[in-house]
């Protein structure tokens, strides 16, 4: 028996961990959340996971929980395939730039900080340092509050964010005039960057393409030798100009892919721009040594 590489095991469990979903909005739809979820989504058996855990999740937060799990089996699909291998010896840092809500972090917290502390029924999520910057205040609150835990106590309803998350008001793309963040991550990701206004914009000629070019530069700059930057788009055309805009850096694309787990935001978008989904596609990238 070979020796695995460090972080090695954590990809392998987690693989075991992915939801066959339903295809369609309509099948989404046609699920009973306390019976037909669990049952055709969640084998216990073959997880050792208790299903009530993500089944909660689902249930009280709706589409959220939903797009959490797509967005856990898209990592899940997707990060293997880069090579990556989070820390052994230390918790796994992230930063999320632009992150706004947050709604991917509790996952990404649980991916790439869990490193195979299954007990009691769940996935950990303490070995992760997860370090959210959007310059809107509102936005941060909302990511407080969507990444906290439940609490009931003497104060009623409550909610209260654990320690290793950390969500702070700055500008993704000067991180050195934001309030204090570790000097290197482990994985960085940049979600629905919207660079562009629609599939006729002039790629030439935005001012937010210039906004993008200093938040990638932002990303290489701070990401690890070893680690990884993870981008999405809802578009097509999003991702053909993200890649003629990294050409400029010192980069390396490591997955190319169209998401099969995104969902269509037909109805939730300007009925203009007809083929957006959500992750639609997804690049993952590390700088060149």
């Amino acid at each position: 028996m070979t020796e695995e590489e460090p972080g090695e095991n954590h990809q392998k469990e987690l693989s075991t961990y992915l939801y066959d979903l339903p295809k369609t909005e309509e099948d989404w739809e046609e699920i009973d959340w306390d019976d037909e979820m669990s049952a055709s989504m969640h084998d216990e058996d073959a997880t050792g996971i208790n299903r009530d855990v993500y089944l909660d999740l689902l249930k009280n937060y709706g589409e959220a929980g939903r797009d959490s799990l797509r967005f856990w089996n898209m990592l899940v699909e997707f990060v293997p395939k880069s090579g990556f291998r989070p820390p052994q010896d230390r918790p796994t840092v992230i930063f999320d730039l632009a992150c706004g809500r947050c709604d991917e972090g509790i996952e990404l917290a649980k991916f790439f900080g869990g490193k195979n502390k299954i007990e009691e029924g769940k996935i950990g999520d303490e070995d992760a340092e997860l370090y959210g910057i959007d310059f809107v205040p509102e936005l941060i609150e909302d990511a407080k509050y969507n990444n906290g835990k439940g609490i009931i106590d003497e104060r009623g309803y409550h909610r209260e964010l654990a320690t290793n998350y950390h969500f702070e008001v700055g500008d993704a793309t000067n991180l050195d005039a934001s309030p204090p963040l570790p000097s290197q991550a482990d994985v960085v990701v940049i979600r629905h960057q919207q660079m562009v206004g629609g599939p006729d914009y002039d790629f030439s000629d935005t001012k937010a393409i210039e906004v993008w070019r200093r938040i990638f530069s932002q990303a290489l700059k701070r990401v690890s030798p070893e680690g990884i930057i993870i981008i999405t788009s809802y578009y097509d055309f999003e991702k053909k100009d993200l890649i003629q805009l990294l050409k400029d850096f010192n980069c390396e694309i490591l997955v190319d892919e169209t998401n099969p787990y995104s969902r269509s935001l037909i109805d939730e978008r300007d009925s203009s721009l007809k083929d957006g989904n959500k992750d639609y596609k997804i690049l993952i990238v590390k700088k060149k040594i």
